[in-house]
């Protein structure tokens, strides 16, 4: 008790400090909105800036002593006010931090195994006996989920996994369908989870959903490997930028090297996703284990494709890195890191806790470069 009560005296001490500072916090630049989606929350940004420090600790100091208004962000053990112990919560969670380096904290969900986070999400789900259209669902992180919500549709869903509530709904026999398919209003969703320690993370966004008319099949084909979004110009620093394309066929399994600093230059630009796509492409093309010895479904040429992933609905480039592999026999492509440069792989799209996730996602949205695919295919 003593301890606790020199801790509060403490902080009392640092209060005129917090007095003489609050014009100093307000000058302290705080994380613009943005108009990214993916929002993350940690417990213990009370100013709500994006990071945990001093002037979170200003902001409960004037909370307790009243010097400004209370606000839910300040709460830190939830019990409806701010008070000494949210102080000592605050400490507890900065001391963590320090603890251990910063990892982001991410999310995302898939429908039907394809990512929600797509313009476009394709399904082989038809209408039930209620003529209403769902789909099963399921939410990921790179961290232990300890709650979630998912709001889908004006729906809320507290579950990592499921079946989605109706998406559409009409009679199948009065629809017009359009070569057999039909695409259902944009629905919005917002996903937000927590972990153990009260981090909090969210993504949201607007997505349609393709209903294939009842008894149409839709084939699997290829499953491509498209990554996320790549921001430009690229900067990588060190000369250890290296990444590897495994590439898993019946038999066989090899891991292709792209060194995409091969000078070892201290850093090395990439201005556009067209100028990254054809250096990796070049490196393909120079390795003879690449070609296909027998033709493959394309014909003679590169078994392997890298080439910036165009959007097949406006057939705009997009700033994503899109992976194909036309192997004669049954067999994918993967990016994985090498040299233990995770960090790598993330900015080019292929982050690794996505990569590890067991149910393989497939991402239909995307197509190859024509332009990358006259240059080097058959």
């Amino acid at each position: 008790m003593i301890r606790y009560l020199f801790i509060i005296l403490l902080f009392s001490l640092l209060y005129i400090f917090a007095t003489f500072a609050g014009q100093t916090g307000s000058m302290h630049t705080a994380a613009a909105p943005g108009e990214s989606l993916n929002i993350q929350t940690k417990h213990g940004d009370v100013n709500r800036d994006g990071c945990i420090d001093i002037y979170d600790l200003i902001s409960i100091l004037r909370q307790f002593c009243g010097a400004e208004p209370e606000t839910a962000f300040s709460d830190l053990d939830n019990n409806g006010k701010t008070n000494a112990f949210d102080l000592l919560a605050f400490l507890h969670a900065f001391t963590h931090l320090k603890e251990r380096p910063e990892e982001g904290f991410e999310v995302a969900a898939s429908v039907y195994d394809h990512w929600l986070t797509e313009p476009t999400v394709y399904t082989i789900s038809t209408f039930d006996e209620n003529n209403e259209v769902r789909d099963t669902y399921k939410i990921y992180s790179n961290r232990e989920i300890e709650r979630v919500e998912f709001v889908f549709a004006g729906d809320t869903l507290t579950q990592t996994e499921g079946t989605t509530p109706a998406y559409f709904q009409a009679d199948p026999d009065t629809i017009n369908w359009i070569e057999e398919i039909l695409f259902s209003e944009p629905r919005e969703w917002k996903i937000t989870v927590w972990d153990k320690e009260g981090n909090c993370a969210a993504d949201s966004g607007v997505s349609a959903f393709m209903v294939p008319s009842p008894g149409l099949v839709i084939g699997g084909g290829n499953y491509n490997n498209t990554g996320k979004e790549i921001v430009f110009p690229l900067t990588l620093k060190g000369a250890w930028q290296r990444f590897g394309i495994k590439t898993d066929i019946v038999g066989r399994v090899d891991t292709f090297v792209v060194d995409l600093n091969p000078e070892g230059c201290d850093s090395i630009v990439y201005e556009n996703i067209d100028q990254l796509a054809g250096y990796i492409m070049e490196a393909v093309a120079s390795n003879d284990s690449l070609w296909s010895a027998v033709t493959n479904r394309y014909g003679e040429g590169p078994v392997l494709f890298v080439s910036s992933a165009i959007y097949k609905h406006t057939e705009l480039k997009s700033n994503r890195l899109i992976i194909v592999f036309n192997s004669p026999s049954t067999g994918t492509a993967k990016a994985v890191s090498l040299d233990g440069n995770e960090k790598l792989l993330s900015v080019l799209g292929f982050k690794k806790w996505v990569q590890d996730i067991p149910d393989r996602i497939t991402d239909y949205n995307y197509r190859l470069d024509p332009e990358m695919f006259e240059l080097y295919g058959p």
